[in-house]
């Protein structure tokens, strides 16, 4: 796809998350952020795939750049859906690693993460 294609289905994955979480991401286009935005002090990255059956992935360099919580967003622009989230510790793990090809990969399945409503519920 398109790089202007890939932007808007991150940009628009991201406001969703942060929507349904009740946060604000960090908007400014001149900050380089690991994270998409903080949710009770713990940054959360949002991952995006049009895959109904998407996993959450993390390529293997982004290891040592890894946020508190990964949160998988399924769709394409305007609509969203989350499907879960999963701690960087439960990410990482060397158990995860995946290679799609080339690169090597953490990876987990839908079924492996956590929902959203056991997120909040942890966190409060």
């Amino acid at each position: 796809q398109s790089d202007q294609q890939t932007e808007l289905e991150g940009a628009g994955s991201e406001l969703a998350a942060a929507k349904i979480l009740n946060v604000w991401p960090d908007l400014n286009p001149g900050k380089p952020a690991v994270e998409d935005f903080i949710y009770k002090n713990l940054t959360v990255d949002v991952k995006t795939t049009k895959y109904p059956n998407g996993r959450l992935i993390l390529p293997l360099y982004k290891k040592n750049k890894a946020c508190d919580y990964y949160m998988l967003m399924i769709g394409s622009f305007p609509k969203y859906k989350c499907v879960g989230l999963a701690s960087k510790e439960k990410l990482i793990d060397d158990s995860n690693i995946t290679s799609f090809g080339r690169n090597l990969h953490h990876t987990l399945e839908q079924d492996e993460l956590k929902s959203v409503e056991d997120f909040v519920n942890e966190i409060n």
